[in-house]
């Protein structure tokens, strides 16, 4: 008679191998020929968010503050940021964060949009 460990351990290989399926009996741990194994890949429905700074706007000064604030740059980088515009300022954000980031820029008085950042292999620029 196995002892509780080694039944814990052979379920768990079990799980891990695949095998398992609620209902079987301990020794029919093995698959028969007709049975299938369904695999199942996980995808995020929450798409991960990009901030885009499109135009530093008159308030200049403001806008350094807030993307300090977004980001936790230094001053002098945050600086050329807001310079640097149009320029990507946050990525990979949830929707609800990427909203927030926006809504704090624009009250600053910037331009600013978020987007859903682009699946890999995916371009953003436009192909001719």
């Amino acid at each position: 008679m196995p002892s509780s460990q080694e039944r814990t351990q052979k379920a768990m290989a079990a799980v891990f191998e695949g095998v398992y399926a609620p209902g079987r009996r301990e020794g029919e741990g093995e698959m028969a020929h007709d049975e299938s194994v369904e695999y199942y890949t996980l995808l995020c429905d929450d798409p991960s968010h990009e901030v885009v700074l499109v135009d530093c706007g008159p308030r200049e000064t403001d806008v350094i503050l807030a993307l300090r604030k977004l980001t936790g740059l230094s001053l002098w980088r945050c600086r050329e940021l807001a310079r640097q515009a149009p320029v990507t300022v946050l990525e990979g954000q949830p929707d609800y964060e990427a909203r927030s980031a926006v809504s704090v820029l624009r009250n600053a008085g910037a331009g600013a949009e978020w987007r859903a950042e682009p699946e890999p292999g995916e371009s953003t620029a436009p192909s001719s």
